[in-house]
């Protein structure tokens, strides 16, 4: 999951210790959950390192050095909370992705039918029966 916030100055080392705690409570045996918190604005060059960190987990696999070596650089919160604390490849990820315009997959039983990977609004509505498809600003036309 990934979501943004406004956050009051100084919340976040608690947002942080609360997460972290949750997780650890409520995750199941054997999952690899990882948490990454990213304060904006990142900087342009951040950005974009974290936009591209994103894209190219979609395309190659990545190590956890590779998340903690960016997150690092370019100063967000990364955590793992259990299991082989792979999960931080996939949070840095998801938060990249995100970052770059609320990337998503659909999952579930539905398949949908696409070009390359692309379904227009239209076509998830006609071919799967979800009553809302939406995006940062609200419901999708």
């Amino acid at each position: 999951m990934c979501m943004a916030a406004d956050v009051e100055g100084g919340r976040v080392r608690e947002i942080v210790e609360y997460v972290s705690a949750f997780l650890a409570r409520e995750s199941a045996p054997g999952a690899d959950p990882g948490f990454c918190l990213v304060e904006l604005p990142l900087g342009d060059e951040g950005g974009t390192k974290l936009v591209d960190y994103g894209r190219r987990a979609k395309r190659q696999v990545l190590s956890k050095k590779d998340a903690y070596a960016l997150a690092a650089e370019i100063g967000v919160h990364l955590s793992e909370h259990g299991g082989t604390g792979q999960g931080v490849i996939g949070a840095l990820a998801g938060a990249g992705l995100r970052l770059g315009g609320n990337d998503g997959r659909f999952k579930g039983k539905h398949l949908v039918k696409s070009v390359d990977g692309w379904a227009s609004v239209a076509d998830i509505y006609e071919q799967t029966g979800v009553d809302e498809v939406r995006g940062v600003d609200g419901p999708a036309a």
